[in-house]
């Protein structure tokens, strides 16, 4: 019975645009799918059928750049965190960006900067106990792995700078904690498969039960699973 059309079993997300879907997060009557550019999320009935109440259509593209996850806040709002190029130029870094929507799919303008928080850690400062045999860190986001919230409103965020796995901690105004870790930055020293920053395969990797947080990752050398477990 769950149909975009009203036949088959399934509902296809198209609205032109690159659609990966990555993310999902299911209300009481509605269900939402995120993993697009322009931060792109599209609303469904519990049916199948596009949700008319939500952005345009269905259809919500609020801000730059490509969404790599979602979660949902108590209050019904959209929490968005993906990436964006700093500047037109194909070899810039790319920014971490999280994203606030209301539940019709429209920018929260009570969230950071119109409902839209860039995120820059310094990565060039972080110290790895022996950088003699281990790359630092540099640059920007490549992707997102994980969105998690914590009791009392803060967000974990996992994603890569370059093939190294890092864990950020932000405020739930979208600062940067920059009393967890190293400026708000845990990094993890080992490095990902090379096409790691290339695909994204979920964005689901991320978990937490507000003591600790655990981030499922692979290793270079013989993409090899770890389980990564951090105390907040």
């Amino acid at each position: 019975s769950f149909s975009f059309t009203g036949e088959g079993a399934g509902a296809v997300l198209d609205n032109g645009d690159d659609e990966v879907g990555l993310s999902m997060v299911v209300g009481s009557d509605n269900i939402f799918v995120a993993g697009a550019s322009d931060f792109g999320v599209v609303g469904l009935t519990t049916d199948g059928p596009y949700d008319a109440d939500f952005g345009a259509e269905g259809w919500s593209n609020a801000a730059d750049g490509f969404v790599f996850a979602m979660d949902r806040r108590s209050d019904g709002k959209l929490l968005l965190v993906g990436t964006v190029r700093e500047s037109a130029d194909e070899d810039a870094d790319n920014k971490l960006v999280l994203v606030q929507l209301n539940a019709d799919g429209s920018l929260d303008e009570n969230f950071a900067a119109g409902g839209v928080a860039f995120i820059a850690p310094d990565f060039d400062s972080y110290s790895f106990p022996d950088e003699s045999e281990f790359w630092g860190l540099s640059g920007g986001v490549s992707i997102v792995t994980g969105l998690a919230q914590l009791p009392g409103g803060d967000l974990l965020i996992s994603a890569h700078n370059l093939l190294v796995p890092v864990l950020l901690r932000v405020h739930s105004d979208g600062t940067l904690d920059t009393s967890f870790g190293q400026g708000g930055v845990v990094a993890f020293q080992f490095h990902t498969p090379l096409f790691s920053r290339a695909f994204a395969e979920t964005s689901a990797r991320l978990a937490s039960d507000g003591d600790k947080a655990w981030i499922v990752e692979s290793t270079e050398v013989g993409s090899h699973g770890v389980l990564l477990e951090v105390d907040l």
